[in-house]
């Protein structure tokens, strides 16, 4: 770099007079398969007024580091992709560690406000001795709210308690799978919100029956092979039906087919409907469904197959927020 007027950062004269330079190695990374770097011979200037020496300011390299500017922000947008810590390692032409030390770094706050219409949903992460986490989303803005590390129903508790009850009491709907710990925290701290069930997972109860019928007399065409593809069918009309009254009244005559049809599969789940009649009749009055938290674990499971798992969940949870689109421009800029 030119010489050039320097402000002393300790008194805050000018001054263009040289005390020395030293070379320093840059790291600007990998291009087309080949290491970038950059030898920079840094000027140390001397203050005449406080005989105070500093180093030159530069527009590529922070002080006392060896990874350029450029490429340390290509590192941060990195760990908002798909992709191991080896593979951003070799990218950018630095150790494994000091990519996870980088990852470290960032500190993603915890949210402060809660979306009217929240989905909770649990995925298998595998971090820090916890096998399930959970993921709470917003709806409406199909974006991810936050990430907590275990399933635990006092652990759940604990984390919605951090929020005020006026937060607490904006949220008006809340859609999940049928999990009775899910539906127990629910209940405990949102009591005026709606519980949805997932309509997916409603229908998946019915499907699952169906194929447990299946597998006991497919070799053997009958007439329980019948019945349940028919209550099946019958199951699924209950999508043309849009008001409560109708629904809940279709739902009660499906379940009276069901034990008159004395399929022992159909009849086993009969259970669940009946204690979760409330939510499964939202599941089909309400707009709502946790698909996009189901699409996000999708996205959760490849990040951690990819990165042969992430056991630190800090470190897994700044991973999972910076691939939500939304909150990765946000974090990144600042």
């Amino acid at each position: 770099m030119p010489v050039a007027e320097q402000v002393c950062p300790h008194c805050g004269a000018s001054t263009r007079k040289l005390k020395g330079k030293r070379p320093r190695d840059v790291k600007f990374g990998a291009a087309q398969h080949h290491r970038v770097t950059a030898t920079y011979l840094q000027r140390r200037y001397k203050c005449q007024e406080c005989n105070h020496t500093f180093i030159e300011k530069n527009p590529f390299v922070c002080r006392y580091l060896r990874l350029s500017k450029t490429n340390m922000e290509y590192l941060f947008r990195q760990l908002g992709e798909k992709g191991s810590y080896t593979e951003m390692a070799k990218r950018s032409d630095v150790s494994v560690s000091t990519v996870i030390l980088y990852c470290s770094k960032l500190a993603i706050p915890r949210p402060t406000q809660l979306p009217t219409v929240l989905g909770i949903d649990e995925y298998k992460g595998n971090a820090e001795g916890q096998m399930y986490q959970v993921i709470i989303t917003d709806l409406n803005s199909h974006s991810i709210v936050d990430i907590l590390p275990k399933r635990d129903t006092q652990a759940l508790i604990q984390y919605f308690k951090t929020f005020s009850k006026e937060a607490r009491e904006q949220v008006k709907y809340i859609v999940m799978d049928m999990s009775p710990l899910f539906r127990l925290v629910v209940q405990t701290m949102f009591p005026h919100a709606h519980i949805v069930a997932d309509r997916y997972h409603v229908c998946r109860l019915v499907d699952w029956a169906l194929e447990r019928v299946k597998l006991l007399k497919i070799l053997h065409i009958s007439d329980d092979l019948r019945r349940a593809y028919g209550l099946r069918l019958a199951f699924r009309k209950i999508f043309k039906i849009y008001s409560i009254p109708n629904i809940e009244r279709y739902i009660q005559l499906w379940l009276k087919a069901v034990e008159s049809s004395h399929l022992p599969e159909f009849s086993n789940f009969k259970v669940s409907f009946i204690s979760w009649f409330p939510q499964i009749v939202n599941a089909f009055v309400l707009a709502y469904s946790n698909g996009f938290a189901e699409g996000c674990n999708n996205n959760i499971k490849v990040l951690k197959r990819i990165s042969y798992g992430l056991r630190h969940f800090e470190r897994f949870r700044v991973r999972i927020l910076l691939l939500s689109k939304k909150n990765s421009t946000s974090y990144l800029n600042s």
